[in-house]
């Protein structure tokens, strides 16, 4: 058999939850974004609400767009970098809140750390799209968890049940992201797969993350 053989055969079916978890996410995502500006107190809080609002938004839509309808190769290959590029969006928007208002003493590096990393990963993403799948994990991880090197001050500021909601979501995602990785397990690839799971880690994390930050957003009363 040769490769024009090969390529004759059909690629096999989508589970068929594909992409269902992170539309209804999507769409709890705007109400909840929507909801978090409004109880925003400050303009510092309202700007950080809103970034991070946006970057949740556009994560679940992306990925709901790209995973939901049958695309040709080419739209494949372009929604793919989007929804991959829309992870490091994630990271900076979701690190934004915690930096602007939580931390008081490196909020601004933190800031430029996660954002110019971000920006990094987000043109990988678009420009080297066929990395090798373990690699961007890796970097997901690591830029993830780079807010790590500000523990003490994030659990001076948050206290002991906020640092178990950031330590949750932190650990949803990068279980998440080995699931990806490693395609497993895969339970039921007619329906529920390993990318299934790792879309309903990415919104166990996404809602551990939220429930924190709208209580950062709605305490700060004092940010200018």
């Amino acid at each position: 058999m040769n490769l024009l053989d090969f390529q004759k055969f059909p690629k096999p079916p989508k589970p068929i939850l594909r992409g269902v978890s992170h539309l209804l996410a999507c769409l709890c995502a705007i109400v909840g974004g929507c909801l978090l500006v409004k109880i925003a107190p400050s303009p510092k809080a309202i700007i950080a609400a809103i970034i991070y609002s946006t970057s949740l938004i556009l994560l679940f839509a992306m990925s709901s767009l790209y995973h939901l309808p049958t695309w040709s190769t080419k739209q494949r290959q372009w929604l793919r970098k989007l929804d991959h590029a829309a992870i490091f969006f994630l990271i900076a928007g979701s690190t934004t809140p915690f930096a602007m208002i939580a931390l008081h003493k490196n909020g601004n590096s933190l800031l430029w750390l996660i954002w110019i990393g971000s920006a990094i990963g987000f043109f990988q993403s678009l420009f080297w799209a066929h990395a090798p799948k373990k690699v961007s994990v890796v970097i997901y991880i690591l830029l993830g968890w780079a807010a790590i090197i500000y523990c003490p001050e994030f659990y001076k500021s948050i206290g002991f049940i906020g640092f178990l909601f950031l330590l949750a979501g932190g650990v949803a995602y990068s279980v998440g992201a080995f699931i990806y990785a490693m395609k497993w397990p895969n339970p039921f690839p007619k329906v529920f797969g390993y990318h299934e799971i790792f879309h309903a880690m990415v919104i166990v994390a996404a809602v551990s993350h939220y429930i924190l930050i709208f209580k950062i957003i709605k305490s700060c009363q004092t940010c200018i």
